[in-house]
């Protein structure tokens, strides 16, 4: 199998800053404002006034954390490590302290991207490029943030660059290295890049033009080297499901069909893709079924699946995935819910509920560890609340809550 390793950024501007969500404190939102138990995590939600923080309790129930909103952030809400809360501007990254509450705190470092390597495309200087940042993701050590950067020429040409950034201990960013490449390649951000549960590699979903001019989707491979930078390639796939007959899979495929539509990493070093079939007759032009294929990554970054296609579940194609940090479930938003699956490491992933829930189309969603899922609509901006275990699940009470200004991202933190 040809394996691919292109320029990943995020093509796009961060005019949307994710605005806009409050949870109402109405009568008939009460639950959603009084706990019953104690605060087993943090939950952060991006408001049009700044960004509220809630206690969750083991029941599902928020309490909003004094203070909230938080105006003081600026620009994209990327997640939390824990002590610092990072966000990212169209071009300046920031990072707030986090109180013992949860609250967010004052800013204690920020940094502008241009002015570091991959910055400003320096590697392909045109006076019609534009660029800048369009998104960005934590590692689970709370280490290191990368950042996504992509310029466009208005005749399709440009660059993109990775860049890494290491999160001190005082909370301080520092620049600490960059890839850049000569083409306007760009990242799925309802993906992302995802990482495997020891943070060695990387591996993101990304669309590009290519040589050919003909736009296709490929997942790329990383490897974090010192101190958290980022190095192109690291392993290989080294063995895919078995397709139907007369049939392929190709996850890494250049200028080829999109093979692969989703993605999903648990807390160890197993990946679920969405994967779809293209018949080899003709030349990945004519689709098979689409199905969920477990893979692990070994020591040295291969990517090996013991899957068939006869063990396989089949699912709508895309879909936005999470999988519980147990890493025995698995979420896949479907047209007007979530529907959950079984997930098994290595072993085929199997099929546990229908679609559950109204929650329509599901824009961000992330576990707690105590089998909580919280899923914004992002048509409707409430936000959903779902208690899940391997027997049973169900959406918690009083879920959904009303969102004044329409959700848009929510993280979440397990104490």
């Amino acid at each position: 199998m040809k394996h691919a390793f292109l320029g990943l950024a995020l093509v796009g501007s961060l005019a949307l800053l994710f605005p806009g969500l409050s949870l109402s404190q109405s009568a008939a939102d009460e639950a959603v404002v009084t706990a019953s138990s104690a605060p087993v995590a943090y939950v952060y939600v991006t408001t049009s006034n700044g960004i509220n923080a809630y206690d969750a309790s083991t029941a599902g129930k928020l309490t909003l954390i004094t203070g909230s909103p938080f105006k003081q952030t600026t620009g994209l809400a990327i997640g939390s490590t824990g002590k610092y809360f990072i966000t990212l501007g169209l071009f300046w990254l920031h990072a707030y302290a986090i109180e013992p509450n949860g609250a967010i705190g004052k800013q204690v470092s920020a940094v502008d991207t241009r002015t570091y390597g991959g910055g400003d495309c320096e590697t392909y200087p045109d006076e019609n490029l534009t660029f800048g940042t369009d998104g960005a993701v934590l590692d689970h050590a709370g280490q290191n943030v990368y950042v996504f950067i992509s310029a466009s020429h208005d005749e399709g040409q440009g660059c993109a660059a990775y860049q890494t950034y290491n999160i001190a201990k005082n909370g301080e960013l520092t620049f600490n290295s960059d890839d850049e490449w000569y083409t306007p390649a760009s990242q799925q951000s309802a993906f992302g890049m995802l990482f495997t549960g020891n943070d060695k590699f990387g591996f993101a979903y990304i669309w590009d033009w290519g040589e050919s001019e003909t736009p296709y989707y490929t997942v790329n491979e990383y490897k974090r080297g010192t101190q958290g930078a980022l190095e192109p390639g690291g392993g290989s796939y080294g063995k895919d499901p078995e397709p139907p007959p007369g049939y392929e899979y190709d996850p890494g495929c250049v200028n080829c069909s999109d093979s692969v539509s989703s993605m999903a990493a648990d807390s160890t070093n197993h990946l679920a893709f969405v994967m779809t079939a293209y018949s080899i007759a003709s030349y990945g032009y004519d689709a098979g079924a689409t199905q969920l294929a477990s893979y692990t990554v070994d020591s040295k970054g291969d990517l090996v699946s013991t899957n068939t296609w006869k063990d396989m579940p089949t699912v709508p194609s895309g879909g936005l995935m999470s999988i519980s940090p147990a890493g025995n479930l698995l979420a896949f938003a479907i047209g007007t819910g979530v529907q959950f699956y079984h997930f098994n490491g290595a072993k085929p992933i199997t099929e546990y509920t229908g679609i559950i829930g109204v929650s329509g189309y599901v824009s961000s969603m992330n576990w707690d560890k105590s089998n909580h899922l919280y899923a914004v609509n992002g048509a409707s901006g409430r936000l959903h609340i779902y208690d899940v275990t391997p027997t049973k699940e169900a959406e918690v009470a009083g879920s959904p809550y009303t969102i004044p200004g329409g959700a848009q991202s929510v993280f979440v933190v397990s104490k």
